[in-house]
């Protein structure tokens, strides 16, 4: 039915858009910075042609899931950070957007493990100044989002420097996610301590 659906014509962002406007709601767009359901399975049709043909262009090594850490899409190279940005720009230039959400949690592996912080925030610090200056071209001035994971450590492991996102005024939202499955403990109190005046919404996951 989905597959009906699209190739009919239909638009499902710009209707969904479109409902939420008639109902006075704000439509944000969510956009999964290295999405890699599939990638441990060569064959995978899911897989786009990107992954497919630049092999070298992913983390490698080894991780303890033994499965996407190490397929997944490296942002240490340049190819990858353009090819995440062109998603991203055509979204924002083709839709009427009220705010954008850069999902850094589906799936959180962005760099190797052996990269230093420092290297890590620097290069993704970079991506989302991009991103801010590409809607300021736009003329869009809406807010960024980011779903980070609920501890604060976690995130930082991953590359994230969401100190300087905040200073900078290039992220005016966090929103604090498990993940998956709803969790109660999470670190909310912690990122408050640590940010005081940001904008922070606590995710109420799809697995209750």
């Amino acid at each position: 039915r989905c597959r009906e659906f699209i190739l009919s014509g239909n638009d499902l962002i710009q209707l969904s858009l479109e409902r939420a406007k008639e109902k006075g709601i704000a439509f944000f767009l969510t956009w999964r910075m290295n999405e890699s359901h599939g990638v441990n399975e060569t064959g995978n049709p899911g897989n786009s042609r990107f992954w497919r043909e630049h092999p070298a262009l992913r983390i490698g090594g080894s991780g303890p899931f033994g499965w996407c850490e190490e397929q997944a899409l490296c942002f240490s190279h340049e190819a990858v950070r353009d090819y995440q940005f062109g998603f991203i720009e055509e979204l924002c230039s083709r839709y009427d957007i009220d705010g954008l959400e850069l999902d850094f949690l589906r799936f959180p592996y962005f760099f190797p493990k052996s990269m230093p912080f420092a290297d890590k925030a620097a290069t993704m610090t970079e991506f989302i100044r991009r991103v801010r200056a590409m809607l300021t071209r736009l003329h869009k001035d809406i807010p960024i989002c980011v779903r980070v994971h609920n501890r604060l450590d976690m995130a930082r492991d991953a590359g994230m420097d969401i100190r300087t996102w905040l200073d900078d005024d290039l992220v005016q939202m966090l929103n604090i996610s498990p993940s998956y499955i709803t969790q109660p403990d999470s670190d909310i109190e912690g990122y408050r301590e640590a940010f005081p005046s940001a904008w922070i919404l606590g995710e109420m996951t799809q697995c209750m």
